[in-house]
């Protein structure tokens, strides 16, 4: 057993133990049960049993069908909320409504939208140089990284501003300049939460001379992204004569400009661009590492790339993305809608709208897990050992959408961080 132990490099107790329990290593060995991670081989007195094996098969089942449900490579489906027709026509109804009370003028009919980028792009195609035998994946150093792209456009046909928050950096490096239409931010996530997003509004929509200096009234249209309903909750922001109107959820689609018309272009832009970087990096030894792997663009040329889309978009692309989604000049003129919206505010059956628009909703189950599985793995001295499962936090009756307890995720880190004194 000792000369056993030193080749396996384990301890004499546990071969000894191993060779007491052979007849019951053989038969689960042989077994074609289907082992769950809850029900996993080990023998008595072998690593740490589980405190909570009922949970942690749910949990196993859970992490699986996210799996094959949703990655970063996959958007979630959406689902068509119920009564979508009506829903589109109250959102675009109020909207003009209130454009007509307020007296809003077209510059001052304001949309957002934050838009996520990764620094590895996927494409159909791969990249590699002639006569190769190797195929070369598309694939850059610290391709987790990730910054978030939020423009602003207003119903006259204008890109305000550009924002792009970055993640992973301790400053916002020198060489990326602010200006009056450009700005940029740090954080460790590189995705918005309540606290990019008061900056922002303090920092951007507060300050534009309509509102700072004259007070004119102005049509905040966003998403129902959680801080964004909190924010139109508050009202706070009617004090400076700014009216936030939420675009129904699961249909940005559809209602939302820069999603209809501009976030397409952009992306295709960025990938573009990335396409480029690649192709002139498989050759040039000063794009890559010293084990050889290309390195990631950095964070000064995707913000060039960004600018240089922001600085060529037409104001007649920006004008049609309100004109599309009936904003701002909504008199019942159907021709004037995009494809799937006018389709939906005509068409007599949802149903059958949802089988001719599948590009846009599928009809298909959506992810929901409950509302406080927020989880922040940290290991705790106190009490017994952690594990992933013991992180979970359940809480009956309450579900969200997979989306929105990503969002609400990431603000639970930051204000975590924050109050820990590691972000500021």
């Amino acid at each position: 057993m000792l000369a056993l132990s030193r080749k396996h490099n384990v301890s004499v107790a546990n071969v000894k133990r191993w060779v007491d329990q052979r007849d019951k290593l053989s038969e689960q060995q042989s077994s074609n049960k289907p082992k769950s991670i809850a029900n996993r081989k080990r023998v008595d007195g072998g690593g740490q049993k589980e405190s909570f094996p009922e949970l942690e098969e749910k949990l196993y089942a859970w992490i699986k069908d996210c799996n094959n449900s949703v990655s970063r490579r996959q958007t979630s489906s959406r689902i068509l909320p119920t009564n979508a027709r009506g829903k589109a026509y109250d959102f675009l109804n109020k909207i003009k409504t209130l454009i007509i009370e307020k007296g809003i003028e077209p510059k001052n009919i304001l949309n957002f939208d934050q838009t996520p980028r990764f620094y590895e792009q996927e494409t159909t195609s791969t990249i590699t140089t002639k006569g190769s035998r190797n195929v070369l994946l598309k694939k850059a150093s610290a391709n987790h990284k990730k910054l978030t792209v939020t423009f602003l456009i207003n119903a006259a046909g204008k890109l305000l501003h550009t924002h792009v928050l970055l993640s992973k950096l301790k400053k916002v490096p020198s060489d990326i300049k602010k200006t009056n239409n450009f700005s940029a931010d740090i954080n460790v996530t590189g995705m918005w939460s309540k606290a990019v997003l008061d900056k922002y509004i303090q920092d951007v929509i507060l300050k534009r001379p309509e509102t700072n200096l004259l007070r004119q009234p102005t049509l905040l249209i966003i998403d129902a992204f959680s801080p964004h309903v909190t924010l139109a909750e508050s009202k706070r922001l009617e004090t400076y004569n700014i009216y936030i109107e939420i675009i129904p959820p699961s249909m940005t689609n559809l209602l939302q400009p820069i999603d209809v018309v501009l976030n397409k272009s952009f992306q295709s832009y960025y990938n573009n661009k990335h396409n480029d970087y690649i192709r002139a990096a498989i050759n040039d030894e000063k794009f890559k590492t010293k084990a050889g792997n290309l390195k990631t663009p950095s964070h000064t040329q995707a913000v060039e790339w960004i600018k240089s889309w922001a600085n060529d978009v037409s104001k007649e692309m920006i004008e049609k993305a309100f004109l599309v989604c009936g904003i701002g000049s909504f008199e019942n003129n159907w021709n004037s809608l995009h494809g799937p919206l006018k389709n939906l505010l005509t068409c007599e059956n949802q149903d059958t709208w949802v089988e001719e628009n599948q590009n846009i909703f599928l009809n298909e189950k959506q992810i929901l897990i409950d509302e406080d599985a927020y989880f922040y793995p940290i290991q705790d001295t106190t009490s017994p050992s952690t594990s992933f499962y013991k992180c979970l936090h359940k809480k009956k009756n309450s579900q969200v959408d997979f989306d929105t307890w990503i969002e609400l995720y990431v603000i639970k880190v930051e204000n975590e961080l924050t109050q820990n004194g590691i972000l500021h």
